[in-house]
């Protein structure tokens, strides 16, 4: 049920329906492709737009609808003076394995469509519903053919979406791929997909239709697109004095990442605050507007980083933040979620042992979840991040709330340092001190590096990060000798994804986490 709320929201209807007034970020691989199906040669180009869960690959078919039907755009862009129909289906509402419908069913049943039922020579699909994939077949490319002779000169289009599953069937298929492969020629096809095509085409042999198309990769938006996504549907709903200030676009951007999904979702959450104060898990009988917290300051503003760990919080118990991020966790197989828990945890949350195994781990099987856009990775220095500070913190939250048991780890012994102390070396020892004189404050690699290492030490390495990364490993390796227990070391000194370390005298992260977050 729609809210009130809602019904006042300018971000909700983008979450559950299209409008083109809010596409930003795509022109060129939107040119790209328009040029390819409207070229003037005999035979026009193909696509495969492929991008992760809700990075916009149905908006962005909608929108090249909306261009490819405009004659004027389309000239002005190629120079080609064609009419273009689109005919968008989506595979995953009008195809399935078991059905009885084939792969011409649905094409011919959607061209009728786009066409009108008695154009062209009547209904494509026939009266009889069991007509073959051979008839079918020479009927759509016998209307094809007239479509595109003058003076019509109308050239179809066929917007594909969802096309995953059917693409695992289609290596089978073998007919069906020859003449897709042929109805390309006259109409072509832009097509859909989440996952790499080599994951979901099983067949040694080489696809006669996959491989005539061209990738276009939709990744999550570029700064300048994001900005606006989050502004201009907020600006246009308030007064001029009211709009939203470049702190705030900050704030929100720092939750969601740049995945234009999980930016309508944490924008309309914080929409919600002009209707209703924000409450935020606050006991204050009447807490200021979220907005009055967070607007002009600092966002490393101690109050700004508590509220925005509560906002995050809320966030991953929104059902429709929830489903998505669960959606996108259940596409990852047994060892990405590993690699997932190492990354954002630290090796102990995982299967692996240690920082190298890991890096070794990220190096040797990350690129599966790169394809999937799960994961990037910074050219210049070669570190790995998540797609979305909002799917960190949902990996995190997993972690603490393992399903079946209460916390995500044992009660640990209160830890006993000399003991520890005594098992490491000088430079080990250094770092030790410095954690010990600040339990429970989030210490940055600098402050670590800074404070345990003399300035000549540090020179002479080549690495600091992997100095750092090792002496962690060691102190870990102490504190596991002294408790006995494996995997405690982590609980201990706890890894804060992006922030630094953390050291807690009790080894319990889950109570560490609750506090800090309210």
């Amino acid at each position: 049920m729609t809210s009130f709320e809602d019904t006042l929201n300018p971000y909700t209807p983008l979450l559950t329906s299209y409008d083109n007034t809010y596409i930003f970020g795509r022109k060129h691989e939107m040119d790209t492709v328009l040029r390819g199906i409207a070229t003037s040669s005999i035979v026009p180009q193909s696509y495969i737009v492929r991008g992760m869960l809700g990075v916009g690959k149905t908006a962005f078919l909608y929108h090249l609808r909306d261009h490819a039907q405009n004659p004027s755009v389309v000239q002005e862009l190629t120079g080609a003076r064609l009419n273009l129909t689109c005919v968008y289906i989506d595979m995953k509402k009008s195809w399935a394995p078991d059905g009885q419908e084939t792969i011409w069913h649905v094409l011919a049943g959607g061209l009728q469509e786009a066409l009108g039922k008695d154009t062209y020579g009547g209904n494509i699909l026939g009266e009889d519903t069991k007509t073959s994939p051979d008839v079918l077949f020479n009927r759509l490319w016998a209307v094809l053919k007239d479509l595109a002779k003058e003076p019509a000169k109308r050239r179809i289009v066929f917007l594909l979406d969802n096309f995953d599953e059917f693409l695992k069937s289609l290596a089978s298929r073998q007919n069906d791929e020859r003449y897709l492969r042929v109805i390309s020629g006259l109409a072509p096809f832009v097509i859909t997909l989440e996952t790499p095509p080599e994951k979901l085409y099983l067949s040694s042999e080489p696809s006669p239709l996959l491989s005539v198309m061209l990738y276009v990769v939709l990744d999550v938006l570029l700064p300048s697109a994001a900005h606006d996504l989050v502004r201009q549907p907020f600006d246009k709903t308030m007064p001029p004095d009211e709009r939203m200030t470049d702190k705030e676009v900050e704030f929100i951007l720092d939750i969601s990442g740049y995945h234009p999904f999980l930016i309508l979702v944490t924008c309309r959450a914080y929409y919600q605050q002009f209707v209703r104060v924000f409450e935020m898990g606050t006991s204050s009988a009447s807490p200021p507007p979220l907005r009055q917290i967070i607007k002009d300051r600092d966002p490393h503003d101690q109050e700004v980083v508590g509220v925005k760990n509560r906002f995050v919080e809320f966030l991953l118990r929104r059902p429709i933040a929830k489903t998505f991020l669960d959606s996108v966790w259940n596409h990852c197989d047994r060892r990405d979620r590993e690699l997932l828990r190492g990354l954002v945890i630290g090796p102990s949350a995982s299967d692996l042992n240690d920082q190298q195994e890991l890096a070794d781990a990220l190096q040797r099987e990350g690129e599966h979840l790169m394809d999937l856009g799960i994961m990037s990775q910074d050219i210049r220095t070669g570190e790995y991040t998540l797609f979305s500070p909002l799917f960190e913190a949902y990996v995190r939250q997993r972690h603490i709330l393992r399903k079946g048991t209460a916390s995500p780890v044992e009660a640990q012994p209160r830890l006993d340092l000399m003991r520890v102390r005594d098992r490491l070396g000088p430079l080990d020892q250094g770092l030790l001190t410095t954690f010990a004189r600040s339990p429970e404050r989030i210490l940055t690699f600098d402050e670590l590096l800074q404070t345990a290492w003399q300035e000549e030490d540090l020179a002479s390495t080549p690495n600091p990060k992997k100095l750092l990364d090792a002496a962690i490993f060691r102190l870990r390796r102490g504190i596991e000798q002294v408790t006995g227990i494996a995997g405690s070391g982590a609980n201990y000194l706890y890894n804060m994804r992006g922030e630094g370390f953390v050291f807690l005298p009790d080894g319990d992260p889950v109570r560490f986490l609750r506090k800090r977050n309210g």
